[in-house]
C-alpha cells in the first residue's frame, strides 16, 4: 500500500514537472512537500534519523541510491538534478524513488500516535490521502 501511494504521488510530480519549470526530481519534490510539515512533528534531529533510516532501508533494494544521502537538517542531497526537468526520469531513478519514499511512508505510519499531536499528523499526512485524487494533490 505504501508503495502505491509513493507511486501515485511520484507520478504526479513527474507529470507536473513537465507542465511547469519545477526543479528537482518527483522524489525530491515529493520529499520536500514532506520533510517541511513533518519538521515540526518529530523535530529536525527526529526527522533525520527517520529519513536516514528509510534511505538505508531503501538502498538494500534500490542500489542506485549509493550517492543519495540525508543531510544533518533532514535535506535530500544527490537525488537527481536541481536545473527544471526537461526529460523524464529514468526507470531505475523512478523505482529507486518510489521504494525511498514508500519506506519513509511507513517509518511515519509507525510511528506512536503519542509523539505528535493528531491534528498536525493529519496535516503531514494529507497527501496520503490526496494519493488517491492525483489531480487534487497540492503542496502543503
Amino acid at each position: 500500500m505504501m508503495r502505491e501511494w509513493a507511486r501515485h504521488l511520484l507520478a504526479y510530480e513527474a507529470v507536473a514537472a513537465t507542465t511547469s519549470l519545477q526543479t528537482g526530481s518527483p522524489t525530491f519534490r515529493v520529499y520536500e512537500k514532506l520533510r517541511l510539515p513533518a519538521m515540526p512533528l518529530v523535530g529536525v534531529d527526529g526527522f533525520q534519523v527517520l529519513a536516514a533510516r528509510a534511505l538505508k532501508l531503501a538502498k538494500s533494494n534500490a542500489p542506485s541510491l549509493s550517492a543519495v544521502h540525508i543531510t544533518a537538517l533532514g535535506c535530500l542531497s544527490g537525488f537527481g538534478p536541481i536545473e527544471p526537468q526537461t526529460e523524464p526520469e529514468s526507470d531505475r531513478h523512478r523505482d529507486a524513488g518510489v521504494i525511498f519514499i514508500a519506506h519513509l511512508f511507513g517509518l511515519f505510519s509507525n510511528l506512536p500516535r503519542r509523539s505528535y499531536n493528531a491534528a498536525a499528523g493529519s496535516r503531514c499526512f494529507s497527501f496520503l490521502r490526496a494519493g488517491n485524487r492525483i489531480g487534487q494533490f497540492h503542496a502543503f
